[in-house]
């Protein structure tokens, strides 16, 4: 496992504005592409999974949060033209709200590539800690990323930028979005 340890520069967004490539920094550790199974442990990817589902029946909003941070995830990665590795977010909505998909497992990215229509495709995907996720990518990506769980799974959850789920620097408070949406 390659440790990425440098500070990249978020690149304008595409024509359409529905992807945009973001540097990862340092915390993420970069694996091959799929199937690499030994990776995560299925208990580790079924807890994450069953946490995600408890949220969306309206309970055990802080449990998914913890679970989440002890938790290895993948991400989807592409290289920018140095060669370093980047994530891509996606418009989750038409008003501009940007979600990274975010994977608790290697077959869930896979069955979302299929989903998409690019289950023969190569994928190349990062592994870090959720802790790692939250702390250290989602502060580098445009203000109000969420975190798309599972995107192709019955228990997908859209994890806002909230206060007690990211740094509080980065937190979108829910009055500061009202207030945006009334003018």
């Amino acid at each position: 496992m390659r440790r990425i340890t440098g500070r990249g520069e978020t690149s304008a967004p595409s024509e359409k504005g529905k992807h945009r490539k973001i540097p990862i920094m340092r915390g993420a550790g970069w694996s091959g592409t799929l199937p690499l199974p030994e990776r995560t442990s299925p208990t580790q990817a079924e807890e994450l999974a069953r946490a995600a589902l408890q949220l969306r029946q309206g309970r055990g909003d802080q449990r998914l949060v913890e679970v989440l941070r002890g938790s290895e995830v993948f991400v989807e990665t592409e290289r920018d033209e140095h060669g370093r590795p980047t994530v891509s977010t996606m418009a989750d909505s038409p008003d501009g709200v940007r979600c990274l998909p975010v994977f608790s497992s290697h077959q869930q990215l896979a069955e979302y590539a299929v989903l998409g229509q690019r289950g023969e495709d190569t994928l190349s995907y990062g592994a870090l800690s959720g802790a790692e996720l939250l702390d250290e990518v989602l502060p580098q990506l445009p203000t109000g990323t969420c975190v798309l769980l599972d995107p192709a799974a019955e228990h997908t959850v859209v994890l806002p930028p909230l206060p007690g789920v990211v740094p509080a620097e980065i937190a979108v408070r829910l009055e500061d979005s009202r207030e945006g949406n009334d003018g």
